[in-house]
Order: structure tokens, then C-alpha cells, then sequence
């Protein structure tokens, strides 16, 4: 859902939609107006999302732990996102700049621009990215440390924010220079330093 949700905020002016119209779009009962608004998915959309989701269940469940859970996803998450980014490789979305490096789409209906045009293969950098932050993460698992999810957050928006400059694909959004993820890569990283620095110290008193 916060993936489905961040595609309609980032792209609803190029949808011909403005935004007090944008969440009257799911009342008007139009199946094809749904897939055009809320089709698309954003990956920050959908972390953010599982995590509120994680924070509000784990604080009345009776069965599961917050930190666990937590630990839990951080090792999980950068596995099935380095599986996603391979799909996206294959269904020729998220593609990456034209390149004397790269490689040809033939054909594609899903994204005709993208045609024909030697890219980048940013998907498969990510995939990489991913996979090596997941075997990190699985060891700092095994060794028992707390606050992984802290880790990968800070790990990944770094990631995320390299790579977006190998991006070629305009629908995510451009702003002052930098992409959508960007910005929230920045939060993101900012939010876990500050995270840092405040336990530190609690730490030290």
C-alpha cells in the first residue's frame, strides 16, 4: 500500500490528476483509473510502509517483539529487494542511463522508450548492492547485535543515493537537482545518524 500510495504522490501530475483529486480517485470504483493512479510501485514507499506497519503491530501484539522483528526484516529486506531489482532488470523498468556499457532492449511494451538504447544495467548494480548488504547483515545477525534495521536503513539510503545518478527513467521524479529517492534517502540517513548520536550518548551518561 505505501508503495502504491508514494507512485501516485510522485506521479500525479504527469497522470493528469491534481492532488485533491488524487485520493477520490480510489471512491470513483474505476478499476482502470486505479491501475493508472495507484499502478505503479515505489520500493521507499513500501519500506516506509512496512515499517510503521511493523512499529503499530508489535506494540500491541502479545506474541511478537519489536527489536526481533525488526532484526528480522533488516536481514530479510535487502534479500527479496536484490531478487526484485533482477525482475525489474528482466521487465525493463527502473532502467539506467544510456551507456557505452550496458545492454540493448529489443522490445518492451512496458516501457517503448527505453527501446533500442544501450544502458547502464543499474538494476543488476542494486541487485548486487543488495545481495552484499544482506550477507553483512547476516553475520552482524548471527554475532547477535541489536538494531540492524538502524544499519540497513543507514546501509541502503547511501546505496540508493549513489545509484540513482546511473537512473534513466524520469518517472521518479526530479527536484532541485535530485530524484525523489533521493530526498528520501537523505531523511533516511539523517534520521539514523541523529538515531546514533542520541544512543551514544545515552550510552555514555
Amino acid at each position: 500500500a505505501g508503495g502504491h500510495l508514494l507512485f501516485a504522490l510522485t506521479n500525479y501530475k504527469k497522470l493528469s490528476v491534481t492532488l485533491s483529486q488524487l485520493f477520490s480517485v480510489p471512491l470513483s470504483l474505476s478499476i482502470e483509473r486505479l491501475k493508472t493512479v495507484f499502478g505503479g510501485n515505489v520500493f521507499y514507499g513500501g519500506l516506509v510502509g512496512s515499517i510503521i506497519s511493523t512499529l503499530i503491530y508489535t506494540k500491541y501484539s502479545k506474541v511478537m517483539d519489536r527489536e526481533i522483528t525488526l532484526n528480522d526484516l533488516a536481514v530479510c529486506i535487502p534479500l527479496f529487494h536484490s531478487f526484485g531489482r533482477i525482475g525489474c532488470f528482466f521487465g525493463g523498468c527502473c532502467y539506467g542511463k544510456e551507456s557505452g556499457f550496458g545492454f540493448v532492449m529489443a522490445h518492451n511494451d512496458f516501457v517503448p522508450e527505453a527501446i533500442g538504447v544501450r544502458r547502464f544495467p543499474v538494476q543488476l548494480a542494486e541487485a548486487l548492492c543488495n545481495a552484499l548488504l544482506f550477507i553483512v547483515l547476516l553475520y552482524l545477525y548471527k554475532k547477535k547485535r541489536k538494531r540492524l534495521i538502524i544499519v540497513y536503513l543507514a546501509s541502503y539510503s547511501v546505496i540508493r543515493f549513489v545509484l540513482e545518478f546511473f537512473r534513466g527513467d524520469l518517472i521518479r521524479g526530479i527536484y532541485f537537482g535530485l530524484s525523489t529517492s533521493q530526498w528520501i534517502s537523505i531523511i533516511i540517513f539523517s534520521y539514523c545518524l541523529i538515531f546514533w548520536i542520541i544512543k551514544k550518548r545515552q550510552r555514555l551518561e
